[in-house]
């Protein structure tokens, strides 16, 4: 059986601070034994990988590893305690549940009076900060206090009140729950096949009442989620201008309400990445900046409520996100040059990052290289993202990935693997998205007839008849859609003209610049 490291995953979590509180905490409350604790404490700090049979070996000698499980769960649980100590006062369920145990030991003593007053307090905090949870506890204590000390009449009119407040508040819960569970509909929609134009995948949730109006959100948190839910929803469906309006929205009302950033800042971390890749989409390099700059000034701020290998991800999102603002703007030089400088925390930070984050940075870096003609190193970062074995999220990046790898072994001349690939990615579309149909086309035609144009006229009238094929079965809709990743008709035109990507790409970019909106909070 192999020993639990939980024990190891918990003490290398904690930050210096902690540590040195946890320290603090068994000499304040210490009992005999308790210092071998500390000691165990300090061996597993000092190991790099847990190694349990060297624990062994290094207290060979002492009592507690006759029953290191035992010791182990032990100084679990102290950790924890050490922890609940330490942020009682900065969170807001520590200060309630405290509020609440001594409410019921005073309760248990006899001591009602004191006992409301403390469920007072605690009522207060609760509503101002929408625990409804914690609501449900307080109005039932409160209940049992009243019983307690005798009905009067004006006791019976104050608990018939606190049973309508409670009503209230378990209506105010079930919305907050409601708009949750309508966001995570969307986000596994998104999570699993990324941004489509065909909304008959989200037609229940648009259909549903919450979705079509904010007025419905019966609190801060809900409304929070609504417009979340409008951010995501716009972005998925390609509809840039709005994504970006509700994301500043969403920044804004946080800022607004500077006590949730304060309770749920990994929320808004988050909330400032979608804004930042949102932004990279439709807006100049300043804004982008500003975010970024933003972005990552608060996740380097010192924050037990923001684990390292949260902020790890998030700056592994931006680097995504940044890449992606000189995409779009067609400055791939420099998309490449920002990956250079930042490339010593990459190395470092880059297998603890999210997957599809992962995924999308190695996308974006081969576009930058693909489009300035360095293949080798296009395949370079293909290869690392499509290593990734997770097979069940962001079809439409992974169909993506296939084709650049596919159409840069093209370019490199690899004509004899080129059919292989073709059936591979074939195979992958097919199974995965119904509506990426034109990456199947284009697959095909570079196999059956661009491979076989042997004469540069037929090479060229193939390139035209289908880029004609394109326009005639999908739509000019096909067009704007191939710009949210590889743009195979900048790549058609390339070939039609003799210039590189990047050159028919800036040339489209420059006359798009003058139609971007001027998007302000």
């Amino acid at each position: 059986m192999v020993p639990s490291k939980d024990l190891f995953d918990l003490i290398h979590s904690l930050t210096r601070t902690e540590k040195a509180y946890f320290k603090k905490f068994v000499f304040n409350h210490s009992t005999a034994g308790d210092s071998d604790y500390v000691k165990l404490f300090d061996v597993v700090e000092r190991q790099k990988e847990y190694e349990e049979e060297a624990i062994k070996k290094h207290f060979r000698n002492e009592n507690f590893i006759k029953q290191l499980s035992v010791t182990k769960n032990y100084l679990h649980r102290l950790i924890l305690r050490s922890l609940n100590a330490y942020h009682a006062d900065n969170s807001v369920n520590a200060k309630l549940y405290e509020l609440l145990q001594s409410a019921e030991n005073l309760m248990d003593k006899g001591l009602y009076r004191q006992a409301a007053k403390i469920l007072s307090k605690a009522k207060e905090i609760a509503s101002v900060s929408e625990k409804f949870p914690f609501l449900f506890l307080i109005e039932g204590l409160n209940r049992s206090v009243m019983n307690q000390t005798g009905l009067s009449v004006k006791k019976h009119e104050l608990l018939i009140e606190d049973l309508d407040n409670e009503m209230l508040t378990i209506e105010r819960f079930k919305n907050l729950k409601q708009y949750e569970a309508l966001y995570h509909q969307l986000a596994f929609l998104f999570n699993r096949y990324g941004t489509v134009t065909d909304n008959k995948y989200f037609s229940k949730i648009v259909q549903n009442p919450l979705y079509k109006n904010d007025k419905y959100a019966l609190s801060k948190q809900a409304y929070r989620w609504y417009l979340s839910i409008h951010a995501l929803y716009c972005g998925m469906m390609r509809d840039n201008k709005n994504a970006l309006i509700y994301s500043k929205r969403i920044i804004e009302f946080y800022e607004k309400n500077i006590e949730m950033i304060k309770e749920t800042p990994k929320n808004y971390i988050s909330h400032l990445c979608d804004l930042l890749f949102s932004q990279t989409l439709i807006e100049k390099y300043d804004g982008v900046e500003h975010t970024f700059n933003k972005l990552i000034k608060f996740i380097e701020i010192p924050n037990t409520k923001v684990p390292n290998d949260y902020k790890i991800k998030k700056i592994i999102a931006s680097y995504g996100a940044i890449t992606n603002f000189f995409m779009v703007e067609g400055s791939f030089a420099e998309g490449i040059q920002f990956i250079s400088e930042h490339q010593s925390k990459l190395d470092v930070y880059f297998e603890q990052s999210d997957y599809t984050d992962r995924m999308m940075l190695c996308y974006n870096i081969a576009y930058c290289y693909f489009a300035i003609g360095e293949y080798h190193s296009t395949l370079k970062w293909l290869n690392k993202g499509l290593n990734d074995n997770i097979q069940q999220q962001r079809f439409d990046v992974q169909a993506h990935l296939r084709l650049m790898h596919f159409i840069t072994h093209y370019e490199l001349g690899n004509m004899e693997i080129l059919e292989s690939l073709a059936n591979s990615a074939n195979r992958y579309i097919n199974k995965k998205i119904e509506f990426l149909r034109i990456e199947t086309a284009i697959v095909n035609f570079i196999v059956k007839r661009l491979v076989g144009a042997v004469s540069k006229t037929k090479y060229a009238k193939a390139l035209i008849e289908f880029k004609q094929e394109l326009l005639t079965d999908y739509g000019m809709n096909a067009k704007d859609q191939a710009r949210e990743m590889f743009d195979i008709f900048i790549w058609l035109d390339s070939k039609i003209e003799k210039r590189s990507y990047a050159e028919v790409l800036k040339r489209v970019i420059s006359s798009e610049k003058s139609k971007r909106p001027n998007v302000e909070l």
